[in-house]
Order: structure tokens, then C-alpha cells, then sequence
């Protein structure tokens, strides 16, 4: 009985803590606003990069497998502060019209100072080699968690 009589006791005050914080948020929505990270180093494009090694290669549809161009390779970043980089491939066909942009995101590890960082990118709406023309890599780099609003 006194397991039970914990329990319950525990339980109400877990409630009612999240209750007060739920009705804190929604009738003081200035609040969330602390919380939320603001920093111009959001979704800043990066121009200053390098592609080292960087290849692509078409993969078959099958069962087990999502086929379509897959771009690969390492890119080198002298402005090593960025925790998140995006990475966009603007991909185009031989006539220079837009098919898709693809993209990925790459992560540096914590207190890691190495300025290559590895991605793959999967464009599945490009299926053969005959219909990629051209891509381009774009790069954005965000200091902290990446977030869309």
C-alpha cells in the first residue's frame, strides 16, 4: 500500500508540474521565446569550400535498394566553427534546365578541428546517366542545432 500511496503522490505532482508548464507556455507564449536559439550564424552560405574527391554514380531501382544518382565525396572547410553544414546539389540536365536539388547534412563531431567533412547525397528523380547534365555543390553552415520554422 505505501508503493501505491508513493506512486500516486509522484504521479499527481508529475501532472501538475507539466500542467503549470503547458499553461505557462500557452498564456505566456514570450516565454517559449527564450528558448528558442536566435544567431546570425543560421543557414549562412558558405562560399569559401573545397570538393576533394568528390564522384557520382547511378545506383538500379530494386527491391532492396533506392536506385538513382548518388554523389559522394569530402569536402574541405577552412571556417571550421559551423557544427551543421547543409549540403545542396543542384542538379540540371544537358540543356541547363533545373531538375532537383538534393540534399544532406554533414556533422562535425564536438572539439573535432578537422576541416574535411564527409557527405552522400541521393537524388532519386535522376535514374540514368543520360538525364544528369550537370551539379553544382552549395553549402550552408549553421552554429548549433538546424532548425526550419
Amino acid at each position: 500500500m505505501k508503493k501505491f500511496r508513493d506512486g500516486a503522490i509522484f504521479g499527481l505532482g508529475f501532472s501538475l508540474t507539466c500542467c503549470l508548464v503547458a499553461v505557462a507556455f500557452i498564456f505566456s507564449p514570450e516565454l517559449l521565446d527564450k528558448f528558442t536559439v536566435e544567431t546570425e550564424d543560421y543557414d549562412v552560405k558558405l562560399d569559401k569550400f573545397n570538393e576533394v574527391g568528390v564522384s557520382h554514380r547511378f545506383l538500379p531501382y530494386t527491391d532492396h535498394s533506392n536506385g538513382g544518382l548518388y554523389i559522394s565525396g569530402e569536402l574541405e572547410i577552412p571556417d571550421n566553427r559551423y557544427t551543421f553544414v547543409e549540403v545542396h546539389a543542384v542538379i540540371r540536365n544537358s540543356m541547363g534546365g533545373f531538375i532537383e536539388t538534393c540534399e544532406a547534412y554533414t556533422k562535425r563531431v564536438v572539439n573535432d578541428d578537422e576541416s574535411l567533412r564527409s557527405f552522400t547525397l541521393h537524388c532519386a528523380r535522376v535514374a540514368q546517366e543520360s538525364e544528369l547534365g550537370t551539379y553544382t555543390l552549395e553549402l550552408y553552415g549553421s552554429v548549433g542545432f538546424p532548425y526550419r520554422r
